[in-house]
C-alpha cells in the first residue's frame, strides 16, 4: 500500500513536471521592448506602460509562422503572458521590409505583408489596423525585419491596435520599438 502511493506521488510530480515544461513557449531569451498608451485623463495626461521582450518563441499558427516577444513565460500558478505577436506568410529568411495591414481572422497576408497581434493578459487580444493612429488614419508605411546569425530582429513603428469582438470594441496606441532573438 506504502509503495502504491510513493508510485502515485511520483507519477504525479512526473505529470506536473511535464505539463510545466510544456507550458514554456520558449527557450529562447529576447531583448527589447514595446509600450502602450494605457490611459489619458481628463487633463489629456497620457499614461504608458512599457512591456519587456524577455522571452521569444517561433510558431505555425493558422498557416501562418508567428514570431513572438512575450514578457514573462507561463507558470502553473501564472499562466497568462503579454506578448506581441508578428505573422508572417513564411519565416522571414533575409533583410526586407513588410506592409502592416489591418488583421483579422480572415486577413489572407502576402509575401510582403505582416499582421501584428498584442496579447494582453487582462484586456484582450488587439489586431493592427494599419493605421499609424486612431487619430492620425495614414497607413503605416512598413516594418523593417532583419536577420542577423539566424536571429531576428524587428523593428517596430507606431501602430494603431484593435480589439473587435461579441464584448468589446476598444483600441490602444502601440508605441513601437524593437524585438530581437537572442
Amino acid at each position: 500500500m506504502k509503495k502504491n502511493r510513493i508510485t502515485a506521488v511520483a507519477l504525479s510530480l512526473l505529470v506536473l513536471g511535464a505539463c510545466h515544461k510544456e507550458s514554456n513557449p520558449s527557450d529562447k531569451t529576447g531583448d527589447g521592448y514595446w509600450t502602450l498608451i494605457e490611459a489619458m485623463d481628463s487633463n489629456g495626461v497620457v499614461y504608458t506602460r512599457t512591456y519587456p521582450f524577455n522571452y521569444t518563441a517561433r510558431s505555425s499558427r493558422n498557416g501562418y509562422t508567428v514570431v513572438s516577444g512575450i514578457d514573462t513565460l507561463p507558470t502553473l500558478s501564472h499562466n497568462t503572458t503579454d506578448s506581441l505577436n508578428f505573422w508572417f506568410l513564411k519565416l522571414p529568411s533575409a533583410n526586407i521590409r513588410y506592409r502592416i495591414v489591418n488583421f483579422s481572422d480572415t486577413t489572407r497576408l502576402k509575401d510582403d505583408e505582416v499582421g501584428v497581434t498584442l496579447h494582453h493578459a487582462t484586456w484582450g487580444t488587439y489586431s493592427s489596423s494599419g493605421f499609424i493612429s486612431n487619430a492620425n488614419r495614414n497607413l503605416i508605411d512598413s516594418i523593417n525585419v532583419t536577420i542577423t546569425g539566424g536571429k531576428i530582429k524587428i523593428d517596430i513603428p507606431e501602430i494603431a491596435m484593435y480589439i473587435n469582438n461579441a464584448f468589446t470594441l476598444d483600441s490602444l496606441q502601440l508605441l513601437g520599438n524593437v524585438l530581437i532573438e537572442k
